[in-house]
């Protein structure tokens, strides 16, 4: 048929089409075809033509117009053609409509069992996509994208080891298709099978560099190897190639929040909210950043329209009740907390945080019961288990917070904090000697400590030096504390108490000469007593002042407090 005739005919049906009734263009196109003596199966390829150039308005009202001249396969495949522009449109209880009716009049037509079931699990109808996917591969077994899309569905249905087979079959039919590829990558990532899936990924980028989605989930998979600088290699290149990818900006925002370089992981979560502002999760994680950066302020605004866009976030409720305990508003901490149980009663976090609020109020028999529930919920939690033996200790309940640090330490057998809790526990209970031994583990592997909770250890390690007289040890550990933590009161006390004792000597050179002058007085009072200058109840009042003030002076200075 002649190229100007089938323009003619789009002219002349275009006025039609922009007002948008299509039913009474496909009439209207009936009734042109007829006219100008168009054959229904040139409309029918004129339908898929449009379909191809995204002119799916188009492709409807000709695929209907040319399927009422046809029979059999054709009527069929052009029913098949209107289905297909249908879901474009969105116009899906449509596009089922004629999915059927082309079934019904041809069910061995593999390409329409297979545009069926895309619809399907479009809709949610994942069995019934698994039947027409099913009858597309069989009725049509080198088709590779039905494999591909079967493969999709199985994953998507956690049954990985079919899919496997389905993106093998699919990759088997044409080793050059860079989305099996892809796919397959994604799947083996999802398996742990990292080797394997980065092979995978690589080939899809040789065989599509500009497939953005390819850059970033290959980036994703070589952050989760701590392949960094690759990654971000990845994360540029798919920003590069699309700037208005939100989701590729939040990914490579974590990449960099967790290098520490803040300053340009704030600059890509702005760019992620702003392509995308309804972005729960970029929003979320840019209120933590904000938040360990100390801006509160900031932060608090992010976690509330996290909390506005997702109201069922229950980390995020989480993490504000974090922000507010942080700035002493107690009660509307504890109100975020209850609400992410509410959301989420098997949160353990949530349980575990909302146990260190309710401790710090003062009400131990609430916190203790969520100590119970976070530990309950997440028994290999090594954390909750240290802070809820501190809470044990703190209440002089020994034996059980010895027995919680037993099972974190099995846990977790080098974390620096568990040790120098173990370490108060054993101090307390006086067992001085075993607490040493488990304040220096604590400093064997305390690089990441934080400062102030260092100063803390040696402090308490100063004190246990100093239960057992070992007071030149104990007066380092006081001032390696103060040295870390200028503001730490308690080492800085025990510090000017040790700055009287010269080593580990017993008796001072002061202390010397004054018990020796105590000395010579009781010599020569015995010496006057045995020549009758005292008598005998005055001699003995005498002796026993003098040895008392003996005594005393070599005490003197020895006797200290410890702060603990």
């Amino acid at each position: 048929m002649a190229e100007e005739t089938l323009k003619e005919f789009q002219e002349k049906l275009a006025p039609c089409i922009e007002k948008g009734d299509l039913d009474v263009c496909v009439d209207q196109a009936s009734k042109l075809a007829q006219e100008m003596g168009i054959a229904a199966i040139e409309l029918n390829r004129l339908s898929a033509e449009a379909g191809k150039n995204c002119l799916y308005v188009h492709a409807y009202v000709l695929a209907l117009t040319a399927a009422e001249g046809l029979e059999g396969t054709e009527k069929a495949s052009a029913y098949n053609n209107a289905g297909s522009a249908a879901t474009n449109l969105g116009k899906m209880e449509n596009s089922e409509k004629y999915y059927k009716i082309a079934i019904k009049l041809d069910p061995k037509y593999a390409t329409v069992h297979y545009n069926y079931a895309n619809l399907l699990q479009e809709l949610g109808r994942k069995d019934e996509a698994e039947d027409q996917y099913r009858m597309a591969v069989e009725l049509d077994p080198e088709d590779k994208t039905a494999h591909n899309n079967y493969a999709n569905l199985l994953q998507e249905l956690g049954r990985k080891d079919e899919a496997e087979e389905q993106y093998k079959i699919a990759i088997k039919l044409d080793p050059e298709d860079a989305t099996a590829h892809y796919n397959y990558a994604n799947l083996l990532k999802e398996l742990g099978r990292k080797e394997e899936a980065e092979e995978e990924y690589k080939i899809a980028i040789e065989l599509n560099p500009n497939d953005v989605a390819a850059h970033h989930n290959y980036a994703i998979l070589l952050q989760n190897l701590d392949r960094d600088e690759v990654a971000e290699e990845q994360y540029k290149k798919a920003i590069e190639l699309d700037s208005k990818d939100a989701a590729t900006h939040y990914n490579y925002a974590i990449l960099l929040q967790n290098l520490d370089r803040d300053e340009v992981a704030e600059e890509q979560y702005k760019k992620a909210i702003e392509l995308d502002q309804k972005y729960v999760a970029a929003h979320y994680n840019y209120a933590i950043l904000l938040q360990n950066l100390g801006r509160d302020k900031e932060a608090e605004e992010q976690y509330k329209k996290a909390i506005k866009l997702d109201p069922k976030d229950a980390a995020a409720h989480n993490n504000y009740a974090i922000l507010l305990q942080n700035l002493d508003r107690g009660e509307e901490a504890e109100e975020q907390y209850k609400k992410a149980i509410e959301l989420n009663p098997k949160y353990a976090a949530t349980h575990y945080n909302y146990a260190i609020l309710l401790q710090n109020l003062g009400r131990d028999e609430e916190a203790e019961e969520q100590y119970k529930k976070a530990i309950e919920l997440d028994p290999k939690d090594a954390i909750a288990r240290n802070n809820y033996a501190t809470f044990l200790r703190e209440n002089s309940r020994f034996d059980e917070a010895e027995a919680q640090i037993e099972l974190a330490l099995q846990i977790d057998s080098v974390n620096p904090y568990i040790y120098a809790t173990l370490g108060d526990i054993l101090s307390d209970k006086g067992l001085s000697e075993k607490a040493i031994r488990s304040y220096q583990e604590a400093l064997k592997n305390s690089t990441f400590m934080d400062r102030s909770v260092l100063s803390e250890v040696h402090n308490n390690l100063g004190r246990a030096y100093g239960n057992l007289k070992q007071y030149r040890m104990a007066k380092e550990e006081f001032e390696k504390a103060v040295e870390l933590d200028p503001s730490n009161k308690k080492a800085i006390q025990n510090l000017r108490v040790f700055v009287k004792i010269k080593g580990d000597s017993k008796i001072s050179k002061l202390q010397k000469e004054v018990g020796a002058g105590i000395a010579v007085l009781l010599v020569i009072s015995y010496y006057l007593f045995l020549v009758n200058w005292l008598s005998e109840e005055l001699f003995a009042v005498l002796s026993i002042v003098l040895v008392i003030l003996i005594t005393a002076t070599i005490l003197f200075f020895r006797h200290s407090y410890l702060e603990v």
